[in-house]
This record gives structure tokens, sequence and C-alpha cells, in this order.
């Protein structure tokens, strides 16, 4: 199963196919099965359109008869893309009420003490030496803190208030509140 961008021009893609998104017109996307597959061909584009995807360029061509999945064998790739957009969606966001904050303060001192870290699912890049951006929480005292990482080449490091960060502190607002509520649905600690 996969989800493919097909073009409809002269044959209609069923609109009850399991993820069926119109792109455009003449193209859609839609959660497919590999019917067959035909053997790659490589083509040489000598005269502009041999096949019309490669125009311009030789290269090998793919070809392969799909049909649409049924919902049971969507409902894994429909599920991933339904956790990527939720999710995307708390980055947004994350990003809107702790990086980029109206209120808040950065200063000279940090107490993490009696603060949770929350999981927000940073993406880490395999050649990232660094460590995340963290966010921490403290209930009690009402605080939310949003640790920027300031140690890579060409950050200042003299604004980092924390080792190789920037320490922002800022109140746990009813907003935020619900956001790190969401945040700790989303990413349930591993058992």
């Amino acid at each position: 199963m996969l989800r493919s961008t097909l073009y409809d021009h002269d044959r209609p893609f069923p609109k009850d196919a399991p993820g069926f998104r119109r792109l455009r017109t003449g193209e859609v996307s839609a959660v497919v099965a590999t019917v067959r597959e035909r053997a790659p061909e490589y083509c040489r584009d000598e005269d502009g359109n041999n096949p019309s995807c490669l125009i311009g360029e030789d290269g090998w061509f793919f070809r392969v008869l799909v049909r649409p999945a049924t919902v049971e064998e969507a409902a894994d790739i429909l599920a991933e893309e339904d956790t990527a957009r939720r999710r995307a969606a708390l980055a947004e966001r994350r990003r809107q009420l702790f990086e980029h904050p109206d209120d808040g303060e950065i200063p000279d001192t940090v107490d993490l003490t009696g603060t949770v870290q929350i999981d927000f699912g940073a993406p880490r890049s395999l050649h990232q030496h660094w460590p995340d951006d963290e966010l921490h929480v403290d209930e009690e005292a009402g605080d939310a803190w949003f640790l920027r990482y300031n140690g890579a080449d060409g950050d200042n490091w003299s604004a980092s208030n924390f080792g190789s960060f920037i320490a922002r502190r800022m109140p746990l607002t009813e907003q935020r509140a619900q956001l790190i509520a969401d945040l700790r649905t989303e990413y349930l600690p591993s058992s």
C-alpha cells in the first residue's frame, strides 16, 4: 500500500477511494495497492516527449498498474497521516506559544527545580550533534520554560543563560496549560 499521485484525465478515479484528495485538474492523490509492475525502461529524450514525464531528461521510466486500496488496506497509512497532521498542528501551537511569546523573560539565573520536562516530539537530524530544545513546566509555580539551544556556530553564546541554552520563563496561561495537556496525551511515555 502507498499514497500515490494519479492522473485521471481519461479515467476518473473513484472519489470514495481511501484518502482521496483532488490536487488539481486531472490529478488526484489516494491510497492505492499495486496490481502489477511493468519492466522499467530507460528512455532517451531526443524529441522532448519520450515519455512526457521525462521532458528534457534521459532516465528510467517506471510504470505500475494500481487499484484503489480497500479501507482495511489503507487503515495504517491513513492513521499515520492523521498522526502527522495532529502533530504538525501541535508543533505550530508550540512555536506560537513558546518560541515566539509576547510575554516572559530571560532571567540571569535559571532554576528548573520542580519542573517537569514535556516531550513535544522534537525531530532530530542524524547529523545533529547538539541537544534538542526543551520545554519544562512547573504547574505549582505557574511557570513554563522554553530552552532554545544556543551553542552552534554563528550563535551569540554570550546570550545563553543556562549552559548552552537560552532559557525563557513565561506564565503558564490557560492556552499553554491546554497545549501541555495535549502534548502529554499525544506523546505518551513508552513503557
